[in-house]
């Protein structure tokens, strides 16, 4: 007889796994969205212009190193151990903000910034491995809520020292929480043993290599997989764009003090928290993608109740 019941996931797992969700968020508040960009621009008497500049620079080497990436964590069969060594690299690298001057902490936040982006392709692959395809939209939707308490706590944390520690200071914080948040999905989250296992050598790195070519040779043949990239690229572009200029656009240009920038967050991301948990239930009910197309509708609506306003 058959035993058609899904596989248990731990619940312990499953927490740990939404912590790190919580972990990394702080990181991309404190650090991409807020206090860095803030420090450079008037603390530092750095322009946008080379704040963005450092950004573009670490997402665009993302783009084009993401699908090898993958590529080399499918040949290893493993994610977990990347995932643990690029968050690392990101933690050291934020704790080191803020020394040498200007220049150097911007080179500084590029590797920081493509340490983080390239744990997420780490974090986001581990999701079969803590859910099933019947949970996987509510494990999915505990991370997000999970992600906006650590834009809570991020955001929470600067309000509450930034006058006491500086921004230097908040950013070594910042570094602190995110190591400490991600510890759990580091012990606890565990990848169950593959025969495809390889360790990690020049001949598995020729392997990723030679997946990814294939990979983009064969994309004519699955003609909705280049339209989801496509689409992907031009609604993702947008929303971090927001959420680089995020702080900097409030204070400087709308004319908010950093305390009331920071208030406005937090209030925001009471609801924002309630709603991650709620669109985990509504992907189970109506699929991802009608999903995604309502998001996305809010998202317009939004930005031009934004345009109307200013």
């Amino acid at each position: 007889m058959v035993n058609h019941e899904p596989p248990r996931v731990s619940r312990l797992a499953v927490l740990s796994w939404a912590l790190y969700d919580l972990a990394n968020t702080i990181f991309s508040m404190n650090i991409v969205s807020l206090y860095f960009s803030l420090w450079v621009v008037n603390v530092m008497g750095g322009s946008d212009a080379a704040y963005g500049a450092a950004n573009s620079l670490s997402m665009g080497l993302m783009f084009l190193t993401a699908p090898l990436l993958g590529a080399i964590s499918d040949q290893a069969a493993r994610r977990v151990p990347f995932l643990i060594v690029t968050t690392l690299l990101c933690v050291t690298f934020t704790a080191l903000l803020g020394l040498g001057g200007l220049t150097l902490s911007l080179l500084l936040f590029v590797v920081a910034n493509y340490m983080f982006q390239a744990g997420l392709v780490f974090y986001d692959a581990l999701l079969p491995v803590v859910s099933t395809e019947h949970s996987r939209g509510k494990v999915g939707g505990l991370g997000i809520g999970l992600g906006y308490l650590g834009s809570f706590i991020g955001v929470g944390s600067g309000l509450l020292l930034l006058d006491r520690i500086g921004y230097v200071g908040v950013f070594r914080l910042s570094a602190l929480l995110f190591l400490l948040f991600a510890l759990p999905c580091f012990f606890f989250v565990k990848e169950p043993r593959s025969a495809r296992a390889r360790p990690l050598t020049r001949a598995t790195l020729r392997n990723a290599l030679r997946q990814v070519t294939t990979t983009f040779a064969h994309a004519r043949r699955f003609p909705g997989l280049v339209r989801f990239l496509i689409g992907h690229f031009f609604y993702t572009d947008p929303v971090n764009t927001i959420i680089v200029f995020m702080g900097v656009y409030v204070t400087n240009e709308v004319g908010f003090t950093s305390t009331q920038a920071q208030i406005v967050l937090l209030v925001s991301i009471v609801a924002a928290v309630a709603g991650g948990l709620g669109w985990g239930v509504v992907v189970d009910r109506i699929g991802p993608k009608r999903s995604l197309n309502m998001v996305l509708i809010l998202w317009m609506a939004a930005m031009v109740l934004a345009i109307a306003i200013a």
